[in-house]
Order: structure tokens, then sequence, then C-alpha cells
């Protein structure tokens, strides 16, 4: 089963915006959580996100594909499920 959704559902799923965590995840390679803990504004503090995202979001990430609106097959996509 693929799931299709957009920005806004994601990031009511995950409970905040973390585009830029799984794009800098996904662009370097062995990225420490730290770092990755500097892009976001959810957590509060590391240990929480830290949890977080070894729990929760880096499984979704590993697994996810970004794939742009404004994009060729974005819009293919788009218009196809209805978005």
């Amino acid at each position: 089963m693929v799931w299709i959704v957009s920005d806004e559902a994601m990031e009511q799923i995950l409970g905040g915006d973390y585009t830029d965590v799984s794009v800098l995840y996904e662009n370097t390679n062995g990225v420490p959580v730290s770092t990755l803990y500097m892009v976001q504004d959810t957590y509060k503090s590391y240990q929480g996100f830290r949890k977080f995202f070894r729990r929760h979001l880096e499984p979704i990430i590993e697994k996810i594909r970004f794939i742009e609106d404004d994009g060729f097959i974005g819009k293919i996509i788009r218009y196809f499920v209805g978005m």
C-alpha cells in the first residue's frame, strides 16, 4: 500500500513540521541527532526530540520520498489522486 499525503497532513500526523529535519537527514550521510534537533522548532529539549526521532520519525523518514508539487511527476500524481 502506498499513502500519498500533503505536507499539511504530514505535519498533522507528526505533530509538527519536520521537513527541514527530513531533508537534512536524507541529504547528509551520518548526520547526528543533535544537528537535526537544531533545525526543528517543535521540541524544546534535546532529549525529547532524540526519543521522538529514534522511535517515530527516523523509521518514517527512511521510507518517504518527496515529490515537488510544481514538478511534472507531482502534477500527474496530484491529478490522479485529486489533491
